[in-house]
């Protein structure tokens, strides 16, 4: 199993970033590579949470804005608490890697 955050921002690319952009192939593998490595930058994030408002939340922008500022502010806390320490995931993985290590055995679903 992967680090928790290489999950979540491969999440994050599938389902909101990868959709807004019109990017080829190549640009969509350079990107995916890029955020299984390093933290998704808040305002680029931001930039694309505000450019596809859901159909739902065009009439309530100000509702939209602060959804987008609790996403972001989770994001932001979640990083912290596992060890995100700059844009890099080195330390998460290294983090991980080592508590992977300490429950690997036969019975773990974490191998």
């Amino acid at each position: 199993m992967e680090a928790p955050m290489t999950i979540i921002n491969r999440f994050i690319y599938n389902n909101l970033i990868k959709p807004s952009l019109e990017l080829n192939d190549s640009q969509n593998q350079y990107n995916m590579e890029k955020l299984l490595n390093h933290r998704i930058d808040r305002q680029f994030l931001e930039s694309i949470l505000k450019k596809d408002i859901p159909m739902s939340e065009m009439k309530n922008k100000k509702g939209w804005d602060k959804i987008i500022k609790n996403l972001l502010d989770q994001y932001d806390l979640y990083c912290i608490r596992v060890g995100v320490l700059d844009m890099s995931l080195d330390n998460h993985k290294n983090l991980w890697n080592t508590l992977r290590s300490k429950i690997n055995g036969l019975y773990s679903v974490h191998n």
